[in-house]
């Protein structure tokens, strides 16, 4: 590859992650078609609660706390919202994120904190075929990769950083993501750094996950403990890198569709091919409105197979997220989301028989007793471990059922799904 001469970089997460689908990548970064006016809701959502949370944070670097104003905040979000438009339409939210960030801030927050810290590297040479990189500035047209920290904290010592990444999702995750390793990457190369810590904000909760440690080359001990390893997501970089820079940028055949599970945020799904032929969607944003035709989903050959699979990869994702985030939502919130002819909510399932608790010393001695007063041999329905079976209710004794029935302690369950009304 050549050191300084890329022809679709600076790389972030963002891009190597549009790059899974070359025909979105070829959009986006290669022909450079123009971007719709307005952003989308998530998008807009993000920018306000990002500005709004830097303005917070520097406050707090100064005054060593949060202390604001309710009007103080409600102006900055307010200035935020008149260049995001979207995010209107998550108000309260919006207003309830920044509360609670206020009442639960990052405990890392000290005097040298970085706040939004653009950082940004470049590869100078190759060393016995291992790539050398070094920091550059992050508008530096050579730069290999560059990224943002939403708060970056790095120790006296100058060996270990502390990196934030604030999220406005609904859906939590854990902070070992592949675009928090590519930070961590970047973080380490400009820095030197033993070993950098990432940790998820997930802002509509005030909730942190749990530091992700990654270093690089870490021992067998550490991988053990959960320690990742950063020289893991420089060969992903790196790969993905290469491959996209092979590609002839006037060759269209070079630059085909290929589903993936982040389609459904595709600006350019309206055109992509896999979708066309079977789904409307609207004209501006791209939403999927419905299936055309059932008829262009019927697999007539192996290349209806695969075209047909590709779509079902896709969709299946979208339903698991959007059931995913409206789980979410739902148990926030406590009400259920309703729709003309369907509600969607926690739906209470049959409940069991708690077989743990049937086994506690108590409830096992008036078992017995039930047993014996039917003279009916309880070890009949021991197991080998000496706990009751399931086997117990094929007893055609039914006063015997109905006592144990009345006395075992039930469990409950729900289950997330719509239905109809």
């Amino acid at each position: 590859m050549i050191v300084s001469d890329l022809k679709y970089g600076p790389y972030s997460p963002s891009r190597l992650d549009t790059g899974l689908c070359p025909f979105a990548f070829h959009k986006n970064y290669v022909n450079k078609e123009t971007k719709k006016e307005g952003g989308s809701l998530p998008q807009d959502r993000g920018n306000v609660v990002h500005e709004v949370f830097e303005k917070m944070t520097a406050k707090m670097k100064v005054t060593g706390g949060a202390v604001f104003s309710k009007q103080e905040v409600i102006g900055w979000i307010a200035e935020s919202m008149g260049k995001y438009p979207a995010s209107m339409q998550e108000t309260e939210d919006i207003l309830g994120m920044a509360s609670l960030y206020a009442s639960n801030p990052p405990k890392h927050i000290l005097p040298d904190t970085d706040i939004e810290r653009k950082m940004a590297i470049k590869l100078t040479h190759w060393v016995n075929e291992v790539p050398q990189f070094e920091e550059c500035h992050y508008d530096d047209p050579t730069a290999f990769a560059r990224g943002k920290a939403d708060l970056l904290t790095i120790s006296d010592d100058a060996e270990t950083a502390i990196f934030y990444d604030h999220k406005t999702q609904p859906n939590i995750e854990t902070a070992d993501t592949f675009q928090l390793g590519f930070y961590a990457w970047v973080l380490s190369k400009c820095y030197s750094l033993k070993e950098v810590h990432t940790i998820l904000h997930f802002a509509r909760y005030g909730r942190y996950s749990a530091p992700v440690v990654w270093k690089s080359k870490p021992t067998v001990e550490e991988l053990e403990n959960g320690v990742m390893n950063l020289d893991n997501i420089e060969d992903q970089v790196m790969t993905r890198v290469m491959a996209l820079e092979r590609r002839d940028a006037q060759d269209l055949n070079q630059w085909q569709t290929v589903s993936h599970h982040k389609c459904i945020y595709c600006r350019f799904i309206s055109k992509c091919s896999v979708w066309r032929d079977v789904v409307e969607t609207h004209p501006e944003t791209g939403q999927i409105l419905y299936v055309k035709d059932a008829a262009s989903l019927k697999v007539m050959d192996s290349q209806s197979a695969v075209a047909v699979a590709s779509l079902l990869n896709v969709l299946e994702k979208v339903v698991e997220t959007c059931k995913d985030n409206l789980k979410d939502h739902v148990k926030l919130t406590g009400y259920p989301v309703a729709i003309p002819g369907k509600m969607y909510n926690f739906i209470l399932n049959d409940s069991s028989i708690d077989w743990t608790k049937v086994n506690a010393v108590k409830i096992r001695k008036k078992t017995f007793e039930i047993f014996d007063k039917y003279k009916v041999p309880y070890v009949n329905f021991m197991g080998f471990s000496e706990t009751f079976s399931k086997s117990i209710w094929m007893t055609e004794n039914e006063a015997l059922v109905k006592k144990l029935s009345d006395l075992f302690p039930r469990k409950y369950a729900t289950t997330f799904k719509g239905i109809k009304v």
